[in-house]
């Protein structure tokens, strides 16, 4: 079994690996082989939906020497990609918005967006996740460094786009990200199960792990780790045990209809 944080071992590293969004992902990776780069894209969906991961995939295939269908993972600057991120990478800069002050935007304003795109010819990438946390004034500059500066791609990460004026909603792309079906999530989790060896009893089990992590990834992989170390075979009894003090990012979750097959 790999001891290391299932979270971080199956994070998406290319297109392929993602499971839901189907849309969104089929836009991103058409924006990327048209090269018809837009200036702004908003992604917002409750946490653990992939916003983040799709970025990271989305920044990666831009800078992949190799990109058909998805990205390669073997060329420079994937695994520059691979190596370094979120933070150092040279082939796009990465803000958290939770610690960002505006003077620091206005550093990068007048330092970093109107320099040389450092890899690409044509766009500098910045991508600002949790923008929700930022002001209005903080948006309205970039707001008009959006309008202004053609050689710029900046990426919003944020859970509800309400948190933006309607102005800079019309300015970029918005793509909404949401949870994958159940018949998605199952397949996905019995292949984890695998590679992790951990023997599934009973498909209910992983019906069970997936409604209890209300079908989001981030949490069928905590839920599914914790199972992990009580037991390598995983039952339904088990992963009701390893929820009794569970509490899942969401506070509702869905309801869906599935069969016994």
């Amino acid at each position: 079994m790999n001891t290391s944080d299932f979270r971080s071992v199956y994070r998406p590293k290319k297109f392929s690996e993602a499971i839901g969004n189907k849309w969104s992902i089929q836009t991103l990776k058409n924006i990327v082989i048209s090269n018809r780069i837009p200036n702004g894209i908003l992604f917002h969906g409750h946490p653990g939906t992939g916003k983040s991961c799709l970025s990271y995939v989305f920044v990666k295939a831009l800078n992949c020497l190799n990109f058909k269908e998805d990205v390669c993972d073997v060329c420079k600057n994937c695994l520059l990609m691979e190596k370094y991120y979120p933070h150092g990478s040279w082939l796009a800069d990465f803000h958290d918005c939770t610690i960002m002050k505006e003077d620091h935007l206005e550093y990068l304003i007048k330092n970093h967006f109107t320099a040389f795109p450092q890899n690409r010819p044509d766009k500098n990438i910045h991508v600002f996740d949790e923008f929700q946390r930022t002001r209005s004034s903080f948006q309205e500059k970039l707001l008009r460094q959006l309008d202004t500066n053609p050689n710029l791609l900046l990426i919003f990460l944020l859970i509800d786009a309400s948190h933006v004026e309607d102005a800079f909603r019309q300015r970029v792309l918005v793509l909404k990200t949401e949870r994958p079906e159940i018949q998605e999530v199952i397949p996905w989790l019995r292949r984890i199960c695998d590679s992790e060896q951990i023997a599934v009893k009973d498909v209910r089990a992983l019906k069970e792990l997936a409604i209890t992590a209300g079908l989001l990834p981030r949490e069928c992989l905590s839920l599914l780790q914790k199972v992990s170390y009580m037991d390598n075979i995983l039952t339904t009894d088990l992963v009701k045990e390893a929820a009794r003090d569970y509490r899942s990012t969401t506070k509702e979750t869905p309801s869906y209809v599935f069969s016994e097959e």
